[in-house]
């Protein structure tokens, strides 16, 4: 599995574009040592300029690394964070990028995830994602519809389509690992959607009715006691679309939201992509198997891509 690792590893920094005149900075905290280590050892045969700091867990995705990390991201050239929750809709990840870093981030990464979804044809997601791009960038209105009950519509008009597809080679870009999905801010939505994975908070079915982009109620008692706990977490922040084949249904949101066949819709900020909400949270629930409509064509019959 080692070896496995540094090879993916080798990829990582490749898809970075990172080169011998950069700094490279590695941040992770102690449940992904064997990748962050990995990331650091494979930058390093790049160039001397590697750094590797390892942070406490901020307890939440979307919540802010303490200051003095903050700091240090916007005087490096390429930053990697595998770390436990996602610093990449965070002010700290934004305030680098506007300094020109790119940045490659892995909330909740497994060694088992990152050999197996990290390793793969990157020339076939980039070729998903720029048609479902295109297609995006002349829609007015998206539909999604499942079995379950969902019953949801989205306005997307002159919303800023972005794409994360595993290459981030020019100043400011940034993006997962594993990478695969299509995604932006939504400027209006409206209707009913049943959640069928996020994370641990809330259970498989979980209904969510929308109004106005924001949630009016959630039948999952723990969900909407968190709903209304944190600040705009009941804003609707992203609706998204994955592409990666080698991404899994694993209970992680990272690998999930990848998933070919599946598309999400998040809860909470989204200041740093084309919205203008900050929350101290960024949840993305997935739906499986949805059929999809850009306006009036099916792009996706119950998780069939069909463009």
């Amino acid at each position: 599995m080692t070896d496995a690792i540094e090879r993916t590893a080798d990829i990582v920094i490749e898809n970075m574009g990172v080169k011998q005149s950069e700094k490279v900075l590695v941040v992770m905290d102690n449940s992904a040592e064997l990748v962050g280590r990995a990331l650091y050892g494979a930058a390093k045969k790049i160039t001397e300029n590697s750094y590797l700091v390892e942070i406490p867990f901020t307890g939440l995705d979307g919540a802010e690394p303490a200051k003095e990390i903050a700091d240090l991201m916007k005087k490096f050239d390429v930053i990697l964070c595998p770390t436990k929750f996602s610093l990449t809709h965070t002010k700290a990840r934004k305030a680098a990028t506007s300094k020109g870093a790119r940045i490659g981030t892995l909330p909740g990464i497994t060694e088992e995830m990152f050999v197996r979804a990290v390793n793969v044809d990157y020339r076939d997601i980039k070729a998903k994602c720029r048609r479902l791009c295109e297609l995006l960038r002349n829609t007015s209105r998206v539909k999604i519809q499942t079995r379950s009950g969902t019953d949801f519509r989205i306005d997307v008009k002159k919303a800023a389509v972005l794409e994360d597809n595993g290459d981030y080679r020019l100043a400011k870009e940034y993006g997962n690992f594993p990478a695969g999905e299509v995604f932006l801010a939504p400027k209006d939505s409206a209707g009913v959607f049943v959640i069928d994975h996020l994370k641990d908070l809330c259970g498989p079915k979980t209904k969510v009715s929308v109004r106005n982009n924001l949630v009016q109620e959630v039948f999952d008692k723990n969900l909407r006691e968190l709903m209304w706990k944190y600040k705009n977490a009941r804003n609707i922040a992203e609706f998204g679309i994955g592409v990666n084949p080698k991404a899994i249904l694993s209970g992680n949101t990272l690998e999930d939201e990848k998933v070919l066949g599946t598309c999400h819709i998040a809860f909470g900020s989204n200041f740093d992509f084309g919205g203008r909400v900050k929350s101290d949270v960024h949840w993305d629930a997935v739906l499986l198997k949805p059929t999809i409509y850009f306006d009036d064509r099916k792009i996706m019959d119950e998780g069939d891509l069909i463009i």
